[in-house]
């Protein structure tokens, strides 16, 4: 098919995390078409509960619909305070907490964690935030990919690191 464009032969790498893109010149416009990584392995689907706690809402709205994607359930909260209000309700059926680190109601990721694993041993948990890990300590071990993602990241990241949180023993 034509369709008066003309399509590179080359493609290359952006340097944007998107290894390839394809160009077209359509009209004295130069069109790009980006392709997926890659390098990422697709990510497997699933089927469990995850309580989301993230105190924006649009972050909390797009993760929500990712995980949704995916399979997942999802219990969220806007905060720590709200997560604990929440955690009776919902408790037996929750597999993973997703939480931010850093909220504004006083409460860390970290702090919400600790209490929700003290009633719930076996609760997986990824922290997430936007700032450098080392704001939660020394002692504290956080490890990109399997119990940490850094903002922003990718919605397959997210479904992959989600995924394989779920299927660490």
């Amino acid at each position: 098919m034509n369709d008066g464009c003309f399509a590179g032969q080359k493609q290359e790498r952006t340097g944007l995390r998107l290894p390839r893109v394809g160009l077209r010149f359509c009209g004295g416009r130069i069109l790009v078409d980006m392709a997926v990584p890659m390098t990422e392995a697709k990510a497997r689907r699933g089927s469990e509960t995850i309580l989301l706690v993230e105190d924006e809402r649009p972050v909390r709205g797009l993760v929500r619909s990712i995980l949704e994607r995916y399979g997942y359930r999802v219990v969220e909260a806007d905060s720590g305070v709200s997560a604990l209000e929440l955690w009776p309700r919902h408790k037996e059926h929750v597999h993973l907490l997703l939480t931010d680190m850093v909220m504004p109601d006083g409460m860390t990721g970290r702090e919400l964690a600790e209490k929700l694993q003290a009633e719930k041993p076996a609760l997986k948990v990824i922290f997430t935030s936007g700032y450098d890990p080392d704001v939660v300590g020394k002692d504290f071990v956080l490890r990109e990919g399997l119990n940490f993602l850094q903002k922003p990241y990718h919605p397959r990241k997210l479904a992959k690191t989600v995924r394989d949180c779920l299927d660490a023993e």
